[in-house]
Formats: structure tokens, sequence, C-alpha cells
């Protein structure tokens, strides 16, 4: 019965998937496709070197010609770890709240299964969703780096995309318990990118305040990309951390489901 739950959950999200995989598929083969250019105009680096050190520092634009520096501003620090969220969130949406909505879950609990399993089941195929969202943004990734001789390492280009990807798995385990709590996709969809936007701004723009410095560090998106990891290498806790917030995020709707009525259609 878990195995039927698990691959029904999955069978949907074919469509989404291509969606959100050649969407972020075409970004990063435009975005890489401008390394010759950035590698070859040192005067693109020296204007964005005029600009206040601490805006440079928010939105990752150091070093943009080098490779490291030049995907870590273009694409790493703010748009694909954004984009694989709220992809997350879209696709956790679907699972839950879009399916109670309409109905489907009155009809699935009437058979002999659980709510945790059912519950289970769908935070489940949204994770490995989004595992397989990542690992086609990594083949993509390493596929443009050989096309246009970006030459980042793959260890660190993997480290990224992993830490990507686990930012992602936070987004939809808060739209699970959203959507366990209320029911409703707006609420939903909502906590999922909230929190996902809201750990940015803690991370990126609070260190601007003098006196809020301390508090990127309770930020789910400084806890895996606070280290830039395609510059440096990471630390075994940034990979452990967003996953452990996830866990937790995903038992908190586990509890919340089983206490709750269900809309009716």
């Amino acid at each position: 019965m878990t195995g039927a739950l698990l691959s029904g959950a999955l069978r949907p999200l074919g469509r989404a998937l291509a969606v959100w995989g050649t969407a972020l598929a075409g970004l990063i083969l435009l975005t890489s496709a401008f390394w010759p250019a950035f590698r070859d105009s040192p005067g693109m680096t020296e204007a964005i070197g005029g600009m206040p050190q601490g805006l440079v520092d928010a939105l990752g634009l150091g070093d943009l010609g080098t490779p490291e520096g030049f995907l870590w501003g273009n694409l790493y620090s703010l748009l694909v770890p954004l984009l694989m969220a709220v992809a997350g969130a879209s696709l956790a949406t679907s699972l839950t709240a879009r399916q109670e909505e309409s109905g489907h879950y009155e009809l699935l609990l009437t058979q002999p299964v659980s709510r945790t399993a059912v519950l289970t089941a769908r935070i489940t195929a949204a994770a490995l969703a989004v595992l397989a969202l990542g690992a086609a943004v990594f083949l993509v990734q390493w596929a443009a780096d050989a096309i246009w001789d970006i030459g980042v390492p793959v260890a660190r280009l993997a480290s990224t995309v992993a830490l990507c990807t686990f930012t992602a798995v936070v987004a939809a385990a808060a739209t699970a318990l959203g959507a366990a709590v209320t029911g409703r996709p707006a609420v939903a969809e909502g906590a999922g990118v909230g929190l996902t936007v809201a750990g940015y701004v803690v991370s990126a723009l609070f260190p601007l305040r003098e006196g809020w410095e301390s508090a990127q560090y309770i930020s789910p998106w400084n806890w895996a990309l606070g280290g830039e990891p395609l510059t440096t290498t990471a630390e075994w806790w940034r990979y452990l951390a967003p996953l452990a917030l996830a866990a937790v995020l995903a038992a908190l709707a586990l509890a919340a489901f089983d206490r709750r009525d269900i809309h009716a259609a």
C-alpha cells in the first residue's frame, strides 16, 4: 500500500517537473553562454567594483571575472535556489492542498489507509521530485561548463546544487505544513515561498544594517548557502541543517493533518 501511495503521488508530477526542468535548463544555458563576454571584458567587473561593498556581497556580485564568481553572482546566489524553492512549494501544493480542494483526499481516505501514510507518501514524492530537479540542474550546468569552458570544479558545482536542492526541500516541507494546518492552496504555497524569501532577506540584507548582522544565522537560506559553496568548501553541517529543519516541518505537518477535519469538495 505504501508503494502504491507513493507511485500514485509521483505519477501526476511528470508534466510539472518537465516544465520546471526546461525553465531552469534554459536559464542556466542562456546565462552560462555569457561567460566568454565576462571573461574577456574586465570593465564589467570594474563597474561592479564601484558599488558599495555591502550591496555587492548581498547580491553575490563579487569576482564576476572568475568562473566561480560568475556562476555564483548570476545564478546560484539567488536565482537558481529561489526558483527551485518555488518549484518545490508548487509541487508540494499540488500534492496536498490542491488535492484536498478538489475532493481527492475525501475519496482516498475512504480507503483502508491512514492519514499519516497518505501525507507521508505525498511529502516523500515532493522531496523526490525536488531531488530529480536538482539532478537535472547539475547535469545541465555540468554540460554548460564543458560547452563554454567555464572550468568550475565538479565537486564545488555538485555541492552548490545539492545545497540549493536542500533549500527547495525545506520549502516543500513548509508547504506541506501549511497544507496540513489549513488545507488552503494559497496558504500552503505561501508558507513555502514565504519561508524561502524571508530566509534570503535575513541572510543577505540584514547584515547591511548595523546591529542586525547576527540575525542571519537563524536563516535556513544562510545555513545552506551562506558559505558561498562555489568558492569555498561547504562545512558538513550546512548539508544537515536544512534537512533537519525539513524533517521537523514534515513531522509537524503529519501531526497537524492527523488532527484536522478534511475540507469537503
